[in-house]
């Protein structure tokens, strides 16, 4: 099994994907009222978001270090595809919007070098 900085950041990208793909759905916080202010949203008790935070908001840093996102190329591949809007909603919730974006580009960016 290789090991050092790209593996780590490979396995934490692998289980951060893992988490949020068991975990994100469509309407997470159950909002019945659309065009609701982000400051009038409850937060659920447990929040469903509270696991994911981090990989939410920085799985995208663990693709770039070390191009450990190379190596998962279907694994992201695969979360984009079927959770994208899902993780848009959750960084909207965690009012994380521009550091999604951020990582975003940035993982575009590598694919397209990469392809």
């Amino acid at each position: 099994m290789p090991s050092g900085i790209g593996s780590s950041h490979n396995l934490i990208l692998s289980k951060l994907l893992q988490s949020m793909s068991n975990t994100l759905r469509r309407n997470i916080y159950n909002i019945h009222e659309h065009g609701i202010a982000l400051g009038d949203i409850c937060v659920p008790t447990p929040d469903p978001l509270a696991s994911v935070r981090y990989g939410c908001v920085y799985w995208g840093d663990h693709v770039i270090d070390e191009s450990a996102g190379q190596q998962q190329t279907g694994q992201v591949y695969a979360f984009i595809t079927q959770h994208f809007l899902h993780w848009l909603e959750a960084l909207s919730l965690l009012r994380s919007m521009s550091e999604g974006i951020s990582s975003m580009s940035r993982i575009q960016r590598i694919f397209e070098v990469s392809s």
